[in-house]
């Protein structure tokens, strides 16, 4: 033992006891400077009191404790410094984050440059050249679409046919293809072989300094350009568009592809192939695009490119999707400052440099610019070319940016890295599951301010094994139900995307005939106004038998020829020997129609191409009845000696004998070449006008579409036509209500922009619901082919025979049955003005079954409604906070009133409560009827309705999709809902500016977020199909709202409040919109009112007592907004400014009603 002491005292440098003493004595949450100092001072205070007690603030003793009190304080800070910079969490300096990044094989972006096509407005070349007139060319410029210079195009496409290739010339281009949906070509230009790889210039856009290349491009198999790689030996190209909207668009003419920043390159020498060399490219600012590797000659001519491929952190470049014999492989890592570090393989599974390489670069702005259309303009640049002999000349280009580019995107900032790095280690580099198409898009791009994805289709089940869907949606159904209600819903309006797309630029007038006013001319809902509103109209203002023949005298039948019996050709006749003994027509009974009508007989003018006549084989009581569409007509109806056939086709057989009673003209749904004129020079004047149509003009003999001037149009009564010439009526002042369609022009907002035109039209809805029994979920994208006639199968709604005619309406007593059953066919879901998909309910037009346009009986709707019968809707909340309607008989229609209860006087159309009009009725037969008491609203509509003494027997018939059960393929259909920053922030702008809702702006299309998006398709799943929508806003409160949407704020004051009313307005407007910031909701989300009210009194809790929200609709009631659900794409978004803000003294019922109210 003794031994043992005697070594510890004489070697051991410290006592265990001291040592223990030491660390139990020890204050470890000592850090700082004065903790550290006290700690030590307690420390010898406790331990050597005797040893020292000099403690004064000039002892040397005190000075020694000051240093090291200094040095742990720094040491502690330095410690504590570099431990956060070893998680990713808490890391400051870029480098860390950078490096720990690695760790998880995450690659920061850096940025992407802007690119896209620079148009070419002017060129000339210095050849000696002329056109095909003769004219010199030399040295002179060719404008492109020059108003002034009538061979233009012959002079442009003879220099272009000089520069180009001897093997493309125009017409003939080295590739082509559909981009955008806009034709694609390139041309390749016979330049020489000793110009550089790009050709750059500078240009100071909005105030900066901007660095320009123009590039070569090629089209990629995805469908995008993009630029090739650099080479000095590689021909410049043209790039041909043609939208097919006129030499005037855009989109149309010759273009060179560009990309912003300024191209640069290092050139290296490998004497040895070293495995896993690392090259350190020591310049800031390299985007993450545009990095080249080249193996280059003693010319700098490249004789190898090699390929790029994602690096791994801690691996060699080995790992990559490239095909086993492609070796020449490298990658590229991102370091501090934008600066890269290009990593090539080991020498086994790829290459290993050796020789002479250069390593090209681009160094861009890196900012997220936007380059705004005609920022660039008129920028010339020269391009050496050879002729077709080889001699080199010299061509000048001008290029201007025509359209805005904001393809650009900034760095990842540190905080972006913190929170994308998790992600993308969470998915993998993969998109499979939901969560990472959620999630790993918003790692890839700087341009996603939000998004969301959603599984439209799915792979799962077999196309041999039908499934069980509760809904009906994915699964066929056939149900009866006898609660059924159908009316006519006149208040017809464009959904907001429609509206935004009838709001278009002057550009191109053309467009706008061919892709804005065609397709309105065929909306459906204009079909059934055609056929029953202005129907109406034309019997009323006309002739009640307008479209009846004359019993009497215009008693016309239909004879086959030459088939005997029945037949779809044939000829029509009055008597009883249509056929000849020699077995020809006979002339003597023979009627003639369409532009000679037989006896100049106006209706048998109407029977033309299109026009739908009903053949019955009785006029009073038929039997039979059979509706044809007229095919074509030769020779106004007259069989010509040596013809074999009848003038005229029908689109069914017709048995021989049968008459026409019914002529129904078609509505003609295209535009003819002098209608198309007049409208396109109307457009020109920058005036409002509206369109109107003639069945059969009584002038022109034939139907037509006829402008009204803004100075008589009226946009605020009902549909009519005796103001209006066209239809034999006296023309007034601002009083013609026959327009179906109404351009109302917007001039510019400024110099900047063009004037636009907004279009509204006219039509009908037919509203088929069920009270209790049968729930409708349609989906119009949904379609199934029946394989027997290659037709779709529609989804329909058939009244079965067993329901009592209109006679019922009007006679209740009435027993007289449907002669046969009626089906329309389902045309649209229906959709709440909130968004709402309101299932009871589903919208029908008459059933077309072949087709062709026109339906099947255009009129079938008048067997089982008439024009007259009321029904009446109330509203009721239900379980869900939603307010819905349901049918009541609690209102009686007089055409007096008798003051007791609530009725509803039919000859001035308002609600009547114990002789007491109702608030916000209307007078307008065209619109819907309402009025509140209280709570409660009372609707009215023209239909029928199930009641208890006649019930409405119907079939709904669904059928689904075949394409939702299908085998594994391409099958699961991935919809990535994207809100750009580009778009967020124009839209942000947008409201700050006070923007209207004519210059709101406009969302990217599905092409434009693909092109932003192109890297994404490398990730996903091979099963899986992406497609793009861009994300939308539904505005609220504001005046630029739906006007269901907009709102009055009221509030009242606490007393004693510090704040002025102005004050008090503004903070309301800005607790609104703080929370509608976008990152307090997700597309499709529902809005609460009670949530805004409690966090507009936690924000002002010292100022106000109350607020609530009025709806301006004067439809609406106290509450209606309450509750409001966007569509799966929609986000909200505030415009509620101070005006939409009143300080009252305290809530009543008067200012808690309606603002729209009377």
């Amino acid at each position: 033992m003794s031994q043992i002491v005697r070594q510890n005292n004489l070697f051991s440098a410290e006592d265990w006891q001291t040592i223990y003493r030491t660390f139990s004595q020890a204050d470890f949450k000592a850090y700082d400077y004065d903790s550290i100092r006290n700690s030590m001072l307690n420390y010898i205070q406790i331990n050597y009191p005797e040893d020292f007690n000099d403690y004064i603030a000039s002892s040397e003793f005190i000075a020694i404790i000051d240093l090291l009190a200094f040095l742990g304080q720094s040491l502690a800070f330095r410690t504590d410094l570099n431990s956060r910079e070893n998680f990713l969490d808490t890391a400051e300096r870029r480098d860390s984050i950078i490096r720990l990044t690695k760790l998880i094989n995450y690659r920061p972006k850096r940025n992407v440059p802007a690119r896209g096509l620079l148009k070419i407005t002017k060129i000339k070349t210095n050849e000696p050249l002329q056109d095909s007139s003769g004219n010199e060319l030399t040295n002179a410029y060719v404008n492109w679409n020059d108003i002034n210079n009538a061979d233009w195009y012959d002079q442009w496409l003879t220099i272009c046919n000089s520069i180009f290739n001897s093997t493309n010339k125009f017409g003939t281009p080295n590739k082509s293809a559909t981009l955008n949906s806009i034709k694609t070509e390139i041309y390749s230009l016979n330049s020489t072989s000793t110009q550089s790889a790009v050709k750059n210039f500078s240009e100071t856009i909005d105030g900066v300094n901007t660095s320009i290349d123009v590039v070569k491009a090629d089209i990629h198999k995805s469908g995008y350009l993009y630029e090739t790689a650099p080479d000095m030996t590689e021909a410049f190209n043209f790039i041909y568009r043609n939208d097919n909207q006129g030499f005037n668009s855009v989109d149309t003419g010759f273009f060179m592809y560009f990309k912003e920043g300024e191209l640069g390159f290092q050139d290296y020498t490998f004497s040895n192939p070293l495995p896993n060399r690392v090259v350190d490219i020591d310049v800031a600012d390299v985007n993450d695009t545009d990095v080249w590797v080249q193996k280059i000659n003693t010319n700098g001519v490249p004789t190898e490119k090699w390929q790029s491929v994602p690096g791994l952190f801690g691996q060699n470049t080995i790992y990559n999707s490239l095909a086993l014999n492609t070796r020449n492989i490298y990658a590229v890592q991102s370091r501090n400052s934008d600066q890269v570090s290009v990593l090539f393989s080991d020498g086994n599974f790829g290459n290993a440099p050796k020789g002479s390489f250069r390593i090209y670069y681009r160094t861009s702005n890196g900012q997220g610019q936007v380059l705004k259309k005609d920022r660039i303009k008129n920028k010339e640049i020269a391009v050496k070319y050879k002729n077709s002999i080889g001699q080199e000349y010299t061509a000048t280009i001008s290029l201007t940016l025509s359209s805005t580019v904001s393809n650009s995107q900034a760095a990842e900032t540190d905080t972006d890295i913190k929170n994308n790095a998790p992600k993308s280690f969470y998915t993998q580099d993969r998109m499979v599951n939901a969560e990472d198409y959620n999630i790993f898009p918003l790692t890839q791009s700087t341009t996603i301010q939000k998004m969301k994805a959603l599984n439209k289709t799915h792979i799962g089940h077999s196309r041999y094994i039908d499934i069980n869907d509760p809904t009906g949606t994915v699964k066929s159904v056939n149900v009866f139900g006898e609660d059924g209600v159908l009316y006519k819903n006149p208040n017809f309006t464009l959904s907001t995307e429609e509206i935004t797309g009838t709001i278009v630029d002057t550009t191109s007038y053309t467009y706008i005939i061919d892709n804005v006013l065609a397709p309105l001319i065929k909306k459906i809902q204009l079909q059934n106004f055609y056929f029953d509103t202005y129907k109406t109209a034309i019997e009323s203002g006309h002739d009640a038998n307008q479209f009846i023949m004359n019993l009497a005298a215009q008693k016309i039948l239909w004879q086959p020829f030459a088939v005997a019996g029945k037949s779809s050709t044939g000829f029509f006749y009055i008597g009883n020997t249509p056929i000849t003994n020699t077995g020809r027509p006979n002339e003597a009974q023979l009627i003639t129609v369409y532009n000679n009508p037989n006896g100049s007989d106006e209706k048998l003018g109407f029977i033309r191409p299109g026009t739908k006549l009903e053949f019955v084989d009785d006029y009073t009581t038929p039997t039979t009845t059979t509706w044809a569409t007229v095919v074509s007509i030769s020779n106004d109806g007259t069989v010509l000696s040596n013809e074999t056939t009848g003038s005229i086709v029908l689109d069914q057989s017709i048995t021989a004998g049968l008459k026409v009673r019914k002529i129904l003209p078609n509505l003609r749904t295209k535009l003819n070449t002098s209608e198309t004129s007049l409208i396109q020079t109307e457009m020109e004047k920058g005036v409002d006008f509206g369109i109107g149509y003639h069945y059969r003009d009584a002038s022109t003999k034939a139907e037509k579409w006829y402008l009204i001037s803004e100075d008589y149009i009226d946009l605020t009564n009902d549909f009519g036509i005796t103001k209006n010439q066209s239809h034999g009526g006296a023309t007034t002042l601002a009083a013609d209500t026959s327009w179906l369609i109404h351009a109302n022009y917007i001039p510019a907002a400024d110099s900047a922009s063009n004037p636009k035109y907004e279009f509204k039209i006219r039509g009908l809805d037919y509203v088929f619901e069920s009270d209790q029994e049968v729930r409708f979920y349609y989906v119009p994208e949904y379609k199934n082919i029946d394989s027997a006639t290659g037709k779709a199968v529609k989804d329909t709604i058939e009244l079965l025979d067993i329901n009592k005619d209109v006679a019922v309406l009007s006679n209740p007593s009435s027993t007289t049955k449907l002669t046969e059953k009626i089906t329309f066919s389902v045309s649209d879901s229906y959709v709440e003005a909130d968004g709402f998909v309101d299932t009871k309910k589903i919208k029908l037009t008459n059933m077309d079954t072949d087709n062709d346009g026109m339906p099947d009986n255009p009129i079938a709707h008048e067997n089982v409604i008439n024009n007259t019968n009321n029904i009446f809707f109330i509203s009721y909340d239900d379980y869900d906070g939603y307010t819905y309607y349901k049918t009541t008989t609690g209102v009686s229609a007089v055409s007096s009133l008798t003051n007791s209860g609530l009725e509803y006087l039919t000859s001035d159309n308002f609600f009547y409560l114990n002789g007491t009009k109702l608030t916000n009725g209307t007078a307008s037969s065209y619109t819907t009827r309402y009025g509140v008491s209280g709570t409660t609203i009372y609707k009215s509509f023209i239909g029928r309705a199930f009641n208890t003494t006649n019930k409405f027997y119907f079939q709904y018939r669904h059928s689904a999709p075949r394409d939702q059960r299908i085998d594994p393929s391409v099958s699961n259909i991935m919809e990535l809902i994207v809100l750009q920053t580009e778009y967020y922030t124009n839209v942000i702008n947008w409201h700050s500016a006070g923007g209207t809702l004519s210059n709101f702006p406009l969302a990217p299309t599905s092409q434009e977020i693909k092109n932003n998006l192109t890297e994404l398709e490398k990730y996903k799943s091979i099963s899986d199909q992406l497609v793009y929508t861009s994300a939308s806003f539904k505005l609220l409160f504001g005046t630029t709202a739906d006007e269901v949407n907009q709102a009055i704020f009221r509030v009242v004051k606490m007393p004693g409040s510090s704040y002025t009313d102005n004050q008090v307005k503004t903070e309301v407007v800005k607790a609104i919109s703080s929370y509608f910031r976008i990152t307090n909701w997700d597309f499709g989300d529902t809005f609460y009112y009670s949530e805004l009210a409690a966090y507009i009194h936690r924000q002002l809790s010292t100022q106000i007592s109350s607020v609530v929200i009025v709806p301006k609709d004067a439809e609406a009631k106290f509450g209606d907004l309450f509750q409001i659900k966007a569509a799966s794409n929609e986000l909200f978004f505030s415009t509620a400014s101070v005006d939409d803000v009143e300080i009252v003294s305290g809530l009543t019922g008067a200012n808690l009603r309606s603002t729209g109210g009377n």
